[in-house]
């Protein structure tokens, strides 16, 4: 199920931020910053955007609680 709502809510991104999250499962973000040629602040900011989205949509950031 998890999964599945995980899918749901990447598909909903634009295509450059869906690399970006696919690219973090299994990068730092400075590797994912090198792999698409941008700044790791751009990543970083990216990131804190991305995270929002997450939290929009019923998943809660690590240090959150719900």
């Amino acid at each position: 199920e998890l999964y599945t709502d995980v899918e749901r809510i990447v598909s909903a991104f634009e295509c450059h931020d869906r690399q970006l999250i696919l690219l973090l499962l299994e990068h730092s973000p400075a590797e994912a910053g090198r792999m698409l040629g941008i700044p790791r602040s751009t990543v970083h900011d990216r990131i804190l955007r991305l995270r929002q989205r997450f939290v929009e949509a019923g998943f809660v950031s690590n240090g959150g609680r719900q």
